[in-house]
Order: structure tokens, then C-alpha cells, then sequence
């Protein structure tokens, strides 16, 4: 092996060494972490048939909707039937740059029996994977509610968020004065990114000790001196909330802790919550709609009273309380420490690697 292969091989064993010794140790020190621990079931209803609803033809028209940063996309989804809907509701994306077409199945969906649809580009000027401003979307979510208003007439207004739409519909909802009359969540996370990705990790390793189980929740809570929305909390948002809500999950969501979500949402909000947990689905509830929208646009005109409904979901797991991440735990301190110990162990190969004189 030539000199430079020697030093590439120990200057890599050295970093990821230190790193993974780096990681352990702080997880290990990294204060306020208390494991997840399972919650006891919820005990749902069974759910109750859907009334019959037309399947009616729909008209699609592009529309702009005004936002802070200049006019964005979207697509007003009509029911064409004798007469006009009055009912109307505005769909929110999940993560990532949600376009106005991934959501015109659902909106189709919804049109079809009675309620018109509008869905949006979301507006990615001030969005990407360290920064997230949920208030701000929430905003936008609004002006489209507006919009579908002025460009339809229609009084009766809700938004409906799906995923990581949750946290943008729940910002919306809170805002004094909102202009709309109900919220709904598909998918819904509910408690904050940092807990719910927390929550993903901890439940594949359910049986693991707890010095163990920690170690992935101090990488992710260190994250946020890098992420800014980790902490992102709908509480007291939801106690602001003035309209109802109906929230909709599948039972074998691997993402999102359902059990947790709903005794956040039905212990926080103080109107009415309708809830439903669908069977052998997970957490893309989108080629399923045919199980659940008609209850839900039926909901829509009339919302119900407060109940759960449809099926225990597959994981009981609760939150772990993620850790403080104090000053140790700092992701850039240490990128320096292993940095500079893999520099040091980088140059001191290199000199006893080089070669003798001789006589």
C-alpha cells in the first residue's frame, strides 16, 4: 500500500472513530431525554356508514392567488351539477414543494361529491430543508382561502391539510379572525417535527436499552442549531382554535404517533373534534379516498359531534421527551473536534510513513 493509501485509510478510521465516539458520549450526557413509553389504547367506535352522495362531474379552472412574494399557481376544482356548491374547502401539501397537480385527485375527490376544491403551489421562496415558517404558510393558505371566496361566492370555507400540512392548517385555524369555518387533517403529525421524527426512529427499536434508544434522539435534537422549525409546536395553537376539526389517519402510519396525536389534539382543543383511524392503511391515504371522503365531505357541511372512530392503530408507542442538546451537544463543535483529531492523526501518519534516508 503506497503512502497516500496508508494515510487516506487511517485519516477515514480516524473520523469515523471520533465520530461515532463523539455521537455516543454526548447522547449519553445530553440531559432531559426520557423514553417513549407505550399509551393505553384509545378504544375507537366503529365507524358509521357514510350517507349516499352524488358522483358529479367537475371543472377544472387555473387561478392566481396573490401571496406576499408575487402571484402563485393553482387550480379551482367545481362540481358541475345543477347547482353550485356551497361548501368549499382549500388543500394544503405535505413536505417538500407541493405542486397545485399531486392534490387534484383528492380535490377531484371532494368536487365530485359537492364541494369545491382549490389547490395551490406552495410558495417556496422562504422554504427549504433547514428553514420552515409555518405561520407564513399558514398566511398563504388563507389568501387561497380568498380567493376560492371571491372566485366562487361561497361562504362556507375550510382548509384541509395532509401531512406536514397539519402544522401550516393548525397556524392558519389559530389566527385571530380566520376567515374559515373549519380545519381538517390528513395525516397529521400533531406533535412537534423534532418529537415526531424522535418517535419514527425510537419505534424500530422499541427493545433496545435506553442508553441505546437515546443515541438517535441526541443526533436529532442537535440538529436544530442547523433546523429552525424542529421545535415547531401546534399547542397553543390548537387552544386558539375556534372552528372544528376533523382529523383522519391510517392505522399502520410508520411516521407519524397517531395514539399521541390524538390525545394531544382531543386534550387541547377546546371545539369539537371528530376523528377517524382507517384500517391496513398508512401514511399515504391518498389511493384509499374512496374509504374515507365520503364520510368527509358529508362532515364538511354538517360537522358532528366528538368522536373517534374506525381502529386501533398499530403502534401504541408514545413521545420521548427529546434532550435539551446544551452546549456539548453542538453538531459544529463537534465537526471541529473531529476535524481537527483527524487532521493531527492525518499529519502524524504521513511523517512516520515517510521515507528513511539511507547510507
Amino acid at each position: 500500500m503506497s503512502r497516500l493509501l496508508r494515510t487516506v485509510a487511517v485519516v477515514t478510521a480516524v473520523f469515523l472513530a471520533t465520530s461515532a465516539a463523539t455521537i455516543v458520549i454526548t447522547a449519553q450526557l445530553d440531559p432531559g431525554w426520557q423514553q417513549g413509553r407505550a399509551l393505553e389504547q384509545l378504544h375507537p367506535d366503529h365507524p358509521v356508514e357514510a350517507p349516499a352522495t352524488p358522483d358529479l362531474e367537475v371543472i377544472h379552472t387555473e387561478v392566481a392567488v396573490p401571496l406576499p412574494g408575487g402571484d402563485t399557481s393553482a387550480v379551482l376544482v367545481s362540481p358541475a351539477g345543477p347547482e353550485p356548491a356551497t361548501t368549499g374547502v382549500v388543500l394544503v401539501g405535505g413536505s417538500g414543494p407541493s405542486t397545485r397537480r399531486q392534490l387534484l385527485p383528492l380535490a377531484d375527490e371532494l368536487a365530485a361529491r359537492g364541494v369545491a376544491a382549490l389547490t395551490y403551489d406552495k410558495g417556496a421562496g422562504d422554504y427549504s430543508l433547514t428553514h420552515r415558517d409555518y405561520d407564513q404558510l399558514g398566511t398563504d393558505a388563507l389568501a387561497s382561502v380568498t380567493t376560492l371566496r371571491q372566485k366562487t361566492g361561497i361562504d362556507r370555507i375550510g382548509l384541509l391539510g395532509i401531512s406536514e400540512g397539519g402544522w401550516v392548517v393548525t397556524a392558519a385555524a389559530a389566527e385571530p379572525g380566520t376567515p374559515i369555518d373549519f380545519a381538517v387533517l390528513i395525516s397529521a403529525p400533531v406533535v412537534t417535527p423534532m418529537e415526531q421524527i424522535s418517535w419514527t426512529v425510537d419505534r424500530r427499536i422499541p427493545d433496545a436499552p435506553p442508553s441505546l434508544r437515546r443515541i438517535p434522539a441526541s443526533v436529532l435534537a442537535a440538529g436544530r442549531t442547523i433546523i429552525d422549525y424542529l421545535d415547531f409546536h401546534s399547542t397553543p395553537r390548537l387552544k386558539n382554535i375556534q372552528v372544528p376539526v376533523h382529523a383522519i389517519w391510517g392505522a399502520t402510519d410508520s411516521t407519524v404517533p397517531i395514539n399521541a396525536a390524538y390525545r394531544r389534539l382531543s386534550s387541547t382543543l377546546e371545539t369539537p373534534l371528530t376523528a377517524t383511524i382507517v384500517a391496513d392503511m398508512g401514511h399515504n391515504l391518498m389511493p384509499g379516498t374512496s374509504r374515507w371522503a365520503p364520510a368527509l365531505t358529508a362532515w364538511m357541511n354538517t360537522p358532528t359531534a366528538r368522536a373517534l372512530t374506525g381502529v386501533e392503530p398499530d403502534s401504541a408507542l408514545g413521545v420521548a421527551v427529546p434532550p435539551r442538546s446544551i452546549w456539548f451537544a453542538d453538531p459544529r463543535l463537534h465537526l471541529a473536534l473531529t476535524t481537527a483529531t483527524t487532521l493531527t492523526a492525518g499529519l502524524l501518519s504521513w511523517r512516520h510513513q515517510s521515507p528513511r534516508t539511507t547510507r
